[in-house]
Protein backbone atom coordinates (compact mmCIF):
# COMPACT_ATOMS: atom_id res chain seq x y z
CA UNK A 1 0.00 0.00 0.00
CA UNK A 2 1.30 3.43 -0.91
CA UNK A 3 -1.30 5.75 0.68
CA UNK A 4 -4.93 6.52 1.51
CA UNK A 5 -6.40 9.43 -0.47
CA UNK A 6 -8.58 11.90 1.39
CA UNK A 7 -10.16 14.79 -0.56
CA UNK A 8 -10.73 17.82 1.64
CA UNK A 9 -12.49 21.14 1.12
CA UNK A 10 -9.75 23.08 2.97
CA UNK A 11 -6.22 21.70 2.94
CA UNK A 12 -4.97 24.06 5.64
CA UNK A 13 -7.75 23.17 8.08
CA UNK A 14 -7.29 19.45 7.42
CA UNK A 15 -3.51 19.66 7.99
CA UNK A 16 -4.08 21.70 11.16
CA UNK A 17 -6.54 19.09 12.40
CA UNK A 18 -4.04 16.24 12.02
CA UNK A 19 -1.28 18.32 13.58
CA UNK A 20 -3.52 19.18 16.54
CA UNK A 21 -4.03 15.48 17.23
CA UNK A 22 -0.29 15.00 17.55
CA UNK A 23 -0.50 11.66 15.74
CA UNK A 24 1.24 12.41 12.47
CA UNK A 25 3.81 14.39 10.57
CA UNK A 26 2.49 16.70 7.86
CA UNK A 27 4.57 17.21 4.72
CA UNK A 28 5.12 20.38 2.77
CA UNK A 29 2.46 21.28 0.25
CA UNK A 30 2.84 20.64 -3.47
CA UNK A 31 0.57 21.20 -6.45
CA UNK A 32 -0.54 18.25 -8.56
CA UNK A 33 -1.07 19.67 -12.04
CA UNK A 34 -2.28 17.43 -14.85
CA UNK A 35 -0.12 19.48 -17.24
CA UNK A 36 2.85 17.68 -15.70
CA UNK A 37 1.40 14.41 -17.03
CA UNK A 38 0.72 12.95 -20.46
CA UNK A 39 -2.63 11.60 -21.56
CA UNK A 40 -4.46 12.70 -18.39
CA UNK A 41 -8.06 11.51 -18.64
CA UNK A 42 -11.03 11.47 -16.28
CA UNK A 43 -13.91 9.18 -17.24
CA UNK A 44 -12.32 8.68 -20.67
CA UNK A 45 -12.05 12.38 -21.55
CA UNK A 46 -8.86 14.46 -21.70
CA UNK A 47 -9.07 16.72 -18.68
CA UNK A 48 -6.98 19.44 -17.14
CA UNK A 49 -7.08 19.70 -13.36
CA UNK A 50 -4.94 20.68 -10.44
CA UNK A 51 -5.07 20.37 -6.70
CA UNK A 52 -3.17 21.22 -3.53
CA UNK A 53 -1.67 18.18 -1.81
CA UNK A 54 -0.04 17.41 1.53
CA UNK A 55 0.75 14.08 3.13
CA UNK A 56 0.17 13.15 6.74
CA UNK A 57 2.29 10.24 7.94
CA UNK A 58 0.32 8.43 10.66
CA UNK A 59 2.51 5.62 11.92
CA UNK A 60 3.21 3.54 8.85
CA UNK A 61 0.24 4.88 6.89
CA UNK A 62 0.61 7.87 4.57
CA UNK A 63 -2.63 9.83 4.11
CA UNK A 64 -2.81 12.08 1.06
CA UNK A 65 -4.84 15.24 1.71
CA UNK A 66 -6.16 16.59 -1.62
CA UNK A 67 -7.87 19.93 -2.14
CA UNK A 68 -9.17 20.23 -5.73
CA UNK A 69 -8.57 23.67 -7.21
CA UNK A 70 -9.82 23.49 -10.79
CA UNK A 71 -10.97 21.00 -13.38
CA UNK A 72 -12.92 17.78 -13.14
CA UNK A 73 -11.70 15.01 -10.85
CA UNK A 74 -12.94 12.11 -8.79
CA UNK A 75 -11.74 14.06 -5.75
CA UNK A 76 -13.98 17.02 -6.56
CA UNK A 77 -16.92 14.69 -7.23
CA UNK A 78 -16.33 12.90 -3.92
CA UNK A 79 -16.28 16.19 -2.01
CA UNK A 80 -19.49 17.37 -3.65
CA UNK A 81 -21.28 14.08 -2.96
CA UNK A 82 -19.92 13.15 0.49
CA UNK A 83 -17.75 15.93 1.93
CA UNK A 84 -14.27 15.27 3.32
CA UNK A 85 -13.37 11.60 3.51
CA UNK A 86 -11.30 8.75 2.14
CA UNK A 87 -12.00 8.09 -1.53
CA UNK A 88 -9.11 5.88 -2.65
CA UNK A 89 -6.47 3.39 -1.63
CA UNK A 90 -3.25 3.51 -3.67
CA UNK A 91 -0.81 0.69 -4.34
CA UNK A 92 2.51 0.70 -6.17
CA UNK A 93 2.86 -1.80 -9.01
CA UNK A 94 5.79 -2.79 -11.20
CA UNK A 95 3.82 -2.84 -14.47
CA UNK A 96 0.78 -0.57 -14.66
CA UNK A 97 -0.31 -1.81 -18.08
CA UNK A 98 -0.39 -5.45 -16.98
CA UNK A 99 -2.25 -4.70 -13.75
CA UNK A 100 -4.68 -2.44 -15.59
CA UNK A 101 -5.53 -5.26 -17.97
CA UNK A 102 -6.14 -7.66 -15.06
CA UNK A 103 -8.49 -5.27 -13.24
CA UNK A 104 -10.39 -4.29 -16.38
CA UNK A 105 -10.97 -7.98 -17.18
CA UNK A 106 -12.42 -8.34 -13.67
CA UNK A 107 -14.94 -5.60 -14.46
CA UNK A 108 -13.26 -2.58 -12.85
CA UNK A 109 -13.08 0.20 -15.46
CA UNK A 110 -10.42 2.90 -15.40
CA UNK A 111 -11.88 6.28 -14.41
CA UNK A 112 -8.63 8.31 -14.20
CA UNK A 113 -5.37 7.68 -16.01
CA UNK A 114 -2.14 9.52 -16.80
CA UNK A 115 1.46 8.89 -17.76
CA UNK A 116 4.53 10.66 -16.39
CA UNK A 117 6.18 13.09 -18.82
CA UNK A 118 9.75 12.06 -19.54
CA UNK A 119 9.70 9.05 -17.21
CA UNK A 120 8.33 5.54 -17.05
CA UNK A 121 5.10 4.87 -15.24
CA UNK A 122 1.94 6.68 -14.37
CA UNK A 123 -1.30 6.18 -12.54
CA UNK A 124 -4.75 4.71 -12.94
CA UNK A 125 -7.84 4.87 -10.75
CA UNK A 126 -10.32 2.00 -11.02
CA UNK A 127 -14.02 2.21 -10.30
CA UNK A 128 -14.41 -0.23 -7.42
CA UNK A 129 -17.33 1.66 -5.87
CA UNK A 130 -19.85 -1.07 -6.63
CA UNK A 131 -17.76 -3.51 -4.62
CA UNK A 132 -16.37 -1.19 -1.90
CA UNK A 133 -18.86 1.64 -1.46
CA UNK A 134 -17.44 5.00 -2.46
CA UNK A 135 -13.86 3.80 -2.66
CA UNK A 136 -11.61 3.84 -5.74
CA UNK A 137 -8.47 1.78 -6.22
CA UNK A 138 -5.40 3.66 -7.49
CA UNK A 139 -2.38 1.93 -8.98
CA UNK A 140 0.92 3.77 -9.32
CA UNK A 141 3.96 2.81 -11.36
CA UNK A 142 7.03 4.83 -10.45
CA UNK A 143 5.24 7.35 -8.20
CA UNK A 144 6.51 10.93 -8.26
CA UNK A 145 6.32 13.48 -5.41
CA UNK A 146 5.44 10.56 -3.14
CA UNK A 147 2.09 10.27 -4.93
CA UNK A 148 0.19 11.02 -8.07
Amino acid sequence: MHHLGLPVADLDKAADFFQSLGIGTVSDEFIFDSDSKEDHEVFGKPTRMNCRVRFVQIGGIPVELIQPLEGESVHKDSLEEHGDGINHIAFVVDDLDTEREVLEKQGYPVVVSARHKGAEGGLAYFDTRERFGDLFLELLENPQHGAD
